[in-house]
């Protein structure tokens, strides 16, 4: 017990000295200005690099992200450019995935649509962690009516399915990228806060956390400086999957004419223009749905990795 008061007594002074200094690290620990970056995410790193799925991913990933920044360059033509004398051409040296029924090259349309994937996917992502990102915090950290209003707010939230609710504000709002973002940011909420909370609650009881408070950090800076950066390995984990997840509904969303038009390209919006020749001209399909699987692909096996890297108790 004496040991435990003695320990207690050393972290709030511990804590006064680093605030009033500027050095006290959000894990606890103090480190001098020149510090390096903490050696748990160098470890994470390297439990990442033994991962060969986790590996796989990141480099499907960053080649998704690569094609869409450098799409002009790659790209044999441009995305609206028509031939149609090469109408519905099977794929060739001229025309690798072939045209479609306007004379478009579907590679081209393929490299081009990814900037739209990955737009929506990662836009929608951060827009959705900045909103239930401080709802999580807020409830996990005040507790008692706060907490319980916000969580069953949260657990109505949760009673829409995400697709349809993603469907109806698409509806509601019009069809364009910019609503689809919208969409997916609201749906993707839910799930930010309750993750937010639930790690939040633990990290939160921790003793320099609490000897934080002792000697009287503001509410705000405790939040900020001391248990946000230590909520931020299990967001970033879910980030990576809901990008994925996101790809998907953005997909499904064009495809029923509400997200990307024409002619801007997408891989969803190809597939419900094309549907009526698939049948006597699969390529116009089968590519833009290939690059649809392997992407989503890549953020799953990346996020997968990711999560196995930051908690190896999880393989168990």
């Amino acid at each position: 017990m004496k040991s435990q008061e003695s320990w207690s007594a050393h972290s709030v002074a511990t804590v006064a000295l680093e605030e009033r200094q500027g050095d006290w690290r959000a894990d606890g620990t103090v480190v001098g200005r020149e510090q390096k970056p903490s050696g748990a995410w160098r470890v994470t790193f390297r439990r990442l690099r033994r991962s060969h799925t986790a590996m796989f991913g990141m480099g499907i990933a960053a080649l998704v992200f690569l094609v869409a920044i450098f799409a002009d360059v790659i790209a044999p033509y441009g995305y609206a450019d028509m031939h149609p004398e090469d109408m519905l051409q099977g794929p060739s040296w001229q025309y690798w995935f072939g045209t479609d029924q306007m004379g478009r090259d579907v590679l081209s349309r393929v490299i081009y649509g990814s900037r739209i994937s990955i737009y929506v996917g990662v836009v929608s992502t951060i827009f959705g962690a900045l909103m239930g990102i401080p709802l999580g915090i807020i409830a996990a950290y005040y507790g008692g009516v706060i907490d319980n209003f916000i969580m069953r707010l949260i657990d109505i939230w949760v009673a829409f399915p995400n697709f349809l609710l993603a469907l109806v504000i698409s509806v509601i709002l019009g069809p364009s990228v910019t609503n689809v973002v919208i969409a997916l940011a609201v749906v993707r909420v839910p799930t930010q806060a309750r993750v937010m909370r639930g790690t939040a609650l633990s990290i939160k009881e921790n003793e320099y956390v609490q000897a934080a408070r002792a000697v009287g950090v503001q509410d705000f800076r405790l939040l900020l400086r001391y248990i946000l950066p230590n909520c931020m390995a299990p967001i970033i984990v879910l980030g990576t999957l809901e990008v994925a997840t996101a790809i998907i509904v953005e997909a499904a969303l064009s495809f029923l004419g509400l997200g990307t038009q024409p002619p801007t390209p997408s891989w969803g919006w190809d597939l419900r223009a094309n549907v009526v020749f698939i049948e006597d001209n699969p390529w116009i399909a089968i590519f833009p749905g290939l690059a649809i699987f392997v992407t989503v692909l890549g953020f799953n096996l990346f996020g997968d990795g990711l999560r196995d890297a930051l908690d190896p108790r999880l393989k168990q």
